[in-house]
């Protein structure tokens, strides 16, 4: 009863509680069932129901939500441990355009994280090569693996800091997902 339906007290219970939600009713019209879907349920139950057909959607339900669980639980670890390396890490995509920056890499580029996401890596990263100062080309393709080199990077307000680069493939077991470009601020190191 009252203004709210079940698809509205479910997406409080998920954004609220971070509740798992199944959804047990006897609508399949094509106008509930798009609501329901941007509700990121974990099942969508049609009466009648068997116990079984029950049951085993709930249970997978709760072991989704605890995946789903460890997963937030995961980043939070690795998206506080990337902001927190004293080295500049920028991560980009299978495109090569940036999806990542922590805060040493805002600092060396002059890009916040927001305003260069989606942007292509070498519009973002300015390197010149040492000591003749022409452009480097894209350390992703340029670099071997386990090799550093030296740079000058120019920030976007044209401050020049020299830098070490290294570059690594982000990969899972099917494809490239994308490249991690880590720069040691060398002045910083030495001082």
């Amino acid at each position: 009863k009252g203004e709210m339906d079940g698809i509205a007290a479910a997406q409080l219970l998920k954004s609220e509680l971070q509740a798992p939600v199944v959804y047990l009713t006897a609508h399949a019209d094509e106008d509930t069932v798009s609501r329901a879907t941007l509700t990121e349920p974990f099942g969508y139950i049609l009466k009648p129901i068997a116990d079984a057909n029950l049951r085993s959607t709930v249970q997978i339900a709760i072991y989704k939500h605890e995946m789903e669980r460890r997963l937030r639980i995961s980043e939070a670890w690795l998206s506080t441990t990337l902001r927190s390396i004293g080295d500049a890490i920028i991560a980009t995509d299978a495109n090569g355009d940036i999806v990542f920056l922590n805060a040493v890499a805002e600092r060396l580029t002059g890009w916040t994280a927001p305003d260069a996401a989606g942007r292509p890596l070498m519009e973002i990263l300015g390197l010149r090569e040492e000591p003749s100062g022409d452009p480097a080309p894209n350390p992703v393709f340029d670099l071997f693996p386990d090799e550093a080199r030296s740079y000058t990077l120019v920030s976007r307000s044209g401050a020049c800091v020299p830098v070490e680069a290294e570059c690594f493939e982000n990969r899972d077991d099917l494809e490239l997902l994308g490249a991690i470009v880590v720069l040691r601020d060398i002045p910083a190191r030495t001082a």
